[in-house]
C-alpha cells in the first residue's frame, strides 16, 4: 500500500509539477503531432485553415493525443508559475495569480483546436493566431518578470 506522508516527504509538489511537465513534453514529442499549431508563434486564419484542411485522418489522431497531454503540460508549466511567484512574492495575490495568464491562454488555445479537430467547430475562429501569440508572449513575459524579481530579491 502507498503511504502518502512519506511520498509527500520525497517528493515536493513542485517536484511533482517538473515531472508531470518533463513526462508531458515528452509524451507530446514521442506520441503527438510534430507540425502543431500550438508551437507557432502566429498564424493567419487564413494558414490556420489550410492548416487544417490539410490533416490527414492519422494526423487528426496524432493531433487529437498531442492535445490532451497538453492539458497537463499547460496545468504543470501553469503550477509551476503560480508556485515560483507565490515563493517571490508570498503576500501578494495579483502578483502569484499572473503565473496563470499564460496557461489561460493556452487552454484557450487547446480547447479551440479541439473543438476543431473534433469537428464541432467546423473552421478555426478568426482570433486562433492571436491567442496563440498572446500565450506566448504572456509567457516570455512571465519568465521574464520571475528572472527580473529573483536577481532583484538575491542583491536587494
Amino acid at each position: 500500500m502507498i503511504c502518502w506522508t512519506s511520498l509527500k516527504r520525497r517528493f515536493s509538489f513542485e517536484v511533482l509539477l517538473v515531472i508531470l511537465l518533463l513526462g508531458s513534453g515528452l509524451a507530446m514529442y514521442f506520441w503527438g503531432f510534430h507540425n502543431s499549431l500550438d508551437a507557432r508563434f502566429y498564424y493567419s486564419q487564413g494558414e490556420s485553415l489550410r492548416f487544417f484542411e490539410g490533416l490527414t485522418t492519422v494526423e487528426v489522431e496524432k493531433y487529437k493525443r498531442q492535445e490532451i497531454f497538453d492539458f497537463l503540460f499547460i496545468a504543470a508549466y501553469s503550477g509551476l508559475f503560480v508556485r515560483v511567484l507565490g515563493l517571490l512574492f508570498p503576500k501578494k495575490l495579483l502578483l502569484k495569480s499572473l503565473g496563470l495568464v499564460p496557461g489561460v491562454l493556452d487552454v484557450i488555445e487547446t480547447v479551440t483546436i479541439m473543438l476543431v479537430l473534433l469537428g464541432i467547430v467546423p473552421l478555426a475562429p478568426l482570433g486562433l493566431g492571436f491567442v496563440t501569440g498572446a500565450k506566448w508572449v504572456a509567457s516570455g513575459l512571465v519568465l521574464l518578470f520571475v528572472a527580473v524579481a529573483s536577481v532583484r530579491r538575491k542583491f536587494i
